[in-house]
């Protein structure tokens, strides 16, 4: 090359690399107030932190709730006291124990560009992608809740404000408004997440061809299942949902600010990629989630009916038998020479029964809680009638009266020990019973990622070469630093 050509060729270069722009869409809250955990703002504050500290140079655009309005949507819960003068005794009988605990707020979530309405931010959307050209990039997060539409997940949706919906379907409609070489990555943590793994399909409701767009991204869960959260709680060193694990191992810490449990670059490289992030949510959670990407999702597609009947039981060497020992070893699971866990259906089945009977205890607390609360609001009706009637002249009339003769009356009840006592059991048995539900998914996850290894295992010695490029191509968008 002419040494006179190469400075306007470096400057063509440098122009070319300067106009290159990364833009995130974080998009976070509840379809409606009485679904707009306290956690969902959390986690968006978090993850909007993370975006700041760690992107710098990306176009950050902020979508919650009902955006700038000052009206409340968000909903908390708080310790309350056991006393007359809080009407917990007056909460118990007539409405929820919790209930006085219930406090609700608008969002202080900073920079919110506007409300999650469906048909707003579709509109936003819209036009924002198709401003982008050909260099720039794509990232998507979500943090609320999923819906799910059994016929058809690629009707499954992100549940937004007035509780409105965005399908699968009608987010890839959005996508195609890009630039068909802008690659698009995405973090979706909520409830049967999995649907919106279609979207490296070039049909949403159909899977039958790849796209030839770069699509990527991490969905909590399988398309049928419930994910871990949310809470109303603000206590975030109790948090198990895969937004917690995943930006952990993105940020090098957890998000109350202590070490990490493991390493989460596996290659050591000094950077941490969305799939290695992924892999840390993978080993390290303990939680009811099975986490998955969208190359997992395509070799799942792949995999050939007949497949169980080829050759034996053991697990190859490959990154999802290794992920696979990390899970036993972090659970004190005892593995055998092949990779799998010693007595693998033995203990999934005794977990089975212990968590059936803390479901039948918890059902029956239900029952028994409503029982007792039904016959104490009957003594007390018999007593003051006008009590029925909430929100009336009469109600409020009543207990300016004699509230506090009624919640003496109430506690002085036979049944009242034992509600009270029912009451504050119940969600120690749930407790009891997540706990239970989050052993069971430690083993399930084994038996996932053991499978996966097989499945990898074949697919590199029999799938078409058509296939493996998408794979491939799935892998390195995955691999891109956060």
């Amino acid at each position: 090359m002419k040494p006179e050509l190469i400075f306007p060729l470096c400057l063509l270069i440098l122009c070319s690399l300067a106009q290159a722009k990364e833009y995130v869409w974080l998009i976070g809250g509840g379809p409606e107030l009485a679904n707009s955990q306290a956690q969902i703002e959390l986690n968006t504050k978090w993850v909007q932190e993370l975006l700041q500290k760690h992107k710098t140079l990306a176009i950050t655009k902020t979508y919650f709730t009902d955006g700038s309005n000052p009206e409340s949507d968000v909903k908390l819960q708080i310790e309350i006291e056991e006393t007359n003068q809080n009407l917990q005794p007056l909460a118990r009988v007539f409405s929820e124990k919790n209930a006085n605990a219930t406090q609700y707020y608008s969002h202080t979530v900073d920079n919110v560009y506007g409300s999650t309405d469906s048909q707003l931010i579709q509109k936003d959307l819209a036009n924002d992608f198709k401003q982008l050209n050909k260099n720039d990039s794509v990232m998507l997060i979500f943090q609320g809740h999923g819906g799910i539409n059994p016929r058809d997940t690629a009707k499954n949706s992100l549940k937004l404000w007035n509780d409105s919906r965005l399908t699968v379907i009608q987010l890839e409609q959005l996508l195609q408004q890009l630039n068909p070489q802008v690659p698009v990555r995405f973090i979706f943590p909520q409830c049967f997440s999995g649907g919106f793994s279609r979207l490296i399909y070039s049909q949403a409701d159909n899977r039958l061809e790849p796209s030839s767009r770069t699509r990527c991204g991490f969905m909590a869960e399988y398309d049928y299942e419930e994910s871990e959260g949310c809470t109303t709680s603000i206590n975030e060193a109790d948090y198990r949902d895969y937004t917690t694990y995943f930006f952990a191992a993105l940020d090098g810490k957890s998000r109350d600010d202590k070490h990490l449990t493991a390493n989460p670059d596996r290659d050591n490289n000094g950077q941490v990629s969305l799939r290695e992030a992924h892999f840390y949510s993978l080993t390290e959670a303990i939680s009811t989630d099975i986490p998955r990407s969208t190359s997992e999702t395509f070799l799942d597609n792949w995999t050939p009916w007949y497949l169980r009947w080829i050759g034996d039981n053991t697990i190859p060497d490959n990154i999802y038998s290794e992920l696979a020992k990390d899970v036993a070893e972090n659970n004190q699971f005892i593995l055998k020479s092949n990779g799998q866990v010693n007595e693998l259906k033995g203990l999934i089945n005794d977990l089975e029964l212990r968590r059936h009977s803390l479901s039948e205890k918890n059902n029956e607390l239900i029952k028994t809680i409503e029982q007792l609360k039904e016959k104490i609001s009957a003594q007390v009706t018999r007593k003051w009638p006008y009590i029925r009637f909430t929100n009336t002249k009469n109600y409020f009339e009543l207990l300016k009266t004699q509230l506090s003769e009624i919640q003496n009356f109430i506690r002085k009840q036979d049944d009242y020990p034992r509600l009270f006592q029912a009451q504050e059991q119940e969600p120690l048995v749930k407790r009891e019973l997540l706990e239970v539900k989050r052993k069971i998914t430690q083993l399930q996850k084994i038996n996932r990622l053991n499978q996966l290894s097989r499945v990898l295992a074949h697919f590199n010695q029999r799938a078409s070469e058509k296939d493996k490029a998408v794979y491939e191509k799935l892998v390195k968008c995955e691999s891109l630093p956060f």
